[in-house]
């Protein structure tokens, strides 16, 4: 954060740019899903600004999409979070979030069909 800053200040924002990246690849749910679990609002906003900043970021995609499931968007939120699985299919908590908001949209077949998938990752 240090660095992204002082470039900024400097005004070599390629370089603040980059930091920023950085400090969002190491917390990409910084400080939207702290803000998620008190409930505020504003904890979207935050996520949508994260990702645009980091549109390949799948964890600030799950992240995002995960919001708009508790907010009660169930079909955008699915669309990021089938989007987050299929950019890291090895990682199973992000595979686990798309059977979690089919399971709250009253798909329990296609829930089954997510876990299955992500039961044969095995220890993976």
């Amino acid at each position: 954060m240090y660095l992204a800053q002082a470039a900024g200040d400097r005004k070599d924002y390629t370089s603040a740019s980059k930091q920023f990246k950085v400090l969002l690849d190491a917390q990409p749910n910084n400080p939207a899903w702290a803000l998620a679990q008190i409930k505020d609002p504003k904890a979207i906003d935050y996520a949508e600004k994260a990702y645009k900043l980091a549109p390949d970021q799948p964890a600030i995609i799950d992240t995002v999409g995960w919001l708009f499931v508790e907010k009660g968007d169930l079909t955008h939120g699915l669309g990021l979070l089938h989007k987050a699985s299929g950019m890291a299919p090895q990682n199973a908590l992000i595979r686990f979030n798309p059977a979690r908001a089919l399971v709250k949209a009253g798909k329990k077949a296609d829930a089954n069909k997510e876990l299955d998938e992500l039961v044969n990752l095995g220890k993976r």
